[in-house]
């Protein structure tokens, strides 16, 4: 596992030991001496993992690990102990561990611990380099100041143990709790309701049941981005370790206590929150950056880059497609006389007209001004005219009602259209790089239909 751990601890011994133990799993270790110095090394030294080593008082290891979290709010901690109690399991989770495992626990536990958090560390590394895309390119928003309440989905092998489960965790969440069953957990569960965590017995009723039931819910589309909380029995260190090698974002092997299951769960709830919202901003973000803002319909850019697939997939399947260039006739005028208010009001009601006109499948953009283009696959000379007119009608037909303007505006188009493909004037195949000479062309053609009196469709007629 690649990744820069730092290991703070005031015993020298087992600082060197947990360092031992850690470059055994390929990590790039690295110690400081001191909990004093722990903040300092951590700013200079980057680590994507910090292990604490709580060998000296619980309130110092205690008051370092809140100050830890708070100067690296992203990177994952894990606190190692001798044979750590509940209480103190509880406190270095509430101050912001990830994690508190005994320190006499098996190297596979450890390092399958390690490999789970540095996996997390990677996913979301690789959401905030999109974010940070996304707001370098304009489209940054505020985060959401209250998330809404969760679902936590529970399955064990037992109807009572769920219930017991769910009994203790009630009184500390506002999350709602399913029971689920454990050979269909989405059965009865509406889509809408999907868990954001699962906790899941390992033992279901055997413990291949519950790895493999880890593994189904990683890969599957509804538990993908899910959060899992593996529970193992006393001493099935095994079972947790393969747990979080299938996926799961946290393991226990042991009894666990209701509040410490509390403080486990509302971490990954909070993991799962964070990430949903950083997907959506992407989302969004990348949404922005192919459309027009005004219209809604696609940009140039976009449009550019669908017109070269699509000739691809007109080449592969030898049919034809057609290219449409449709500008609005005297639309400075509407700007001039009634302000650019208005003008957006015009532009927003075309593209809804032109969108209206053509077929689901077919592509429409803006390209910018009062000027659109539309691209139509599978789509013949005859076919193509037929399109144009209607669009022309779209336009033409009926009067544009502008707020603010008393009397409806009156518009009308002209199209130029051109068609390529096997029996388009670009030739057989309708190659990527003809289609920027196919706008052109169809450019032309609006021109033409400009210079012969406007409000009207002129095609590029294929060669015979």
């Amino acid at each position: 596992m690649a990744g820069r751990v730092l290991i703070v601890g005031d015993l020298a011994s087992s600082r060197i030991l947990l360092m031992s133990r850690l470059a055994s799993a390929h990590c790039h270790v690295v110690g400081t001496p001191a909990f004093a110095e722990a903040l300092a090394e951590a700013a200079a030294k980057a680590p994507d993992l910090v292990v604490l080593d709580v060998s000296g008082p619980v309130a110092a290891a205690v008051g370092l690990c809140r100050a830890l979290r708070a100067e690296l709010a992203a990177v994952p901690l894990v606190a190692l102990a001798r044979t750590p109690g509940a209480a103190l399991r509880q406190s270095m989770l509430a101050a912001g561990a990830d994690d508190v495992l005994d320190v006499a626990c098996g190297d596979a536990l450890l390092h399958a611990r390690v490999r789970a958090l540095m996996r997390a560390r990677s996913q979301d590394s690789d959401l905030l380099m999109r974010e940070d895309t996304r707001d370098a390119l304009g489209f940054a928003e505020p985060a959401a100041a209250f998330e809404a309440p969760g679902v936590i989905g529970l399955v064990a092998a037992r109807v009572e143990t769920a219930e017991a489960w769910r009994a203790a965790l009630a009184p500390h969440l506002r999350d709602r709790i399913e029971l689920l069953e454990p050979t269909d957990p989405f059965r009865a569960v509406p889509a809408g309701l999907r868990p954001d965590v699962f906790v899941i017995e390992t033992d279901l009723p055997s413990p291949e049941d519950g790895l493999a039931l880890v593994s189904e819910l990683r890969s599957g589309p509804a538990g993908r981005t899910a959060r899992i909380l593996a529970l193992a029995p006393e001493g099935a260190e095994a079972a947790a370790a393969a747990a979080l090698d299938l996926g799961a974002d946290d393991a226990v092997a042991g009894a666990v206590e209701p509040l410490e299951l509390v403080l486990r769960i509302r971490a990954q709830l909070r993991g799962k929150a964070r990430a949903d919202r950083l997907r959506r901003q992407i989302s969004d973000g990348l949404r922005l950056a192919v459309t027009d803002p005004l219209t809604g319909l696609f940009n140039r850019r976009y449009a550019m880059s669908a017109l070269a697939r699509i000739a691809e997939a007109a080449a592969a399947s030898g049919r034809a497609f057609a290219v449409m260039v449709i500008d609005l006739d005297r639309f400075k005028a509407v700007n001039d006389r009634h302000g650019h208010a208005a003008g957006d009001a015009v532009l927003v009601e075309a593209s809804r007209r032109i969108a209206g006109a053509l077929r689901s499948q077919d592509l429409v953009a803006r390209l910018g001004g009062e000027e659109f283009l539309a691209v139509m696959p599978e789509t013949g000379v005859a076919e193509a005219e037929v399109a144009a007119e209607r669009v022309r009608r779209a336009i033409c037909t009926a009067p544009f009602r502008v707020p603010g303007v008393a009397e409806p505006l009156a518009l009308t188009t002209s199209i130029g259209v051109a068609v390529g493909g096997s029996r388009g004037e670009s030739g057989a195949g309708g190659a990527p790089h003809q289609t920027a000479g196919l706008v052109e062309q169809a450019d032309r053609a609006l021109y033409a239909a400009k210079a012969r009196g406007r409000n009207r469709v002129t095609l590029v007629r294929p060669a015979a």
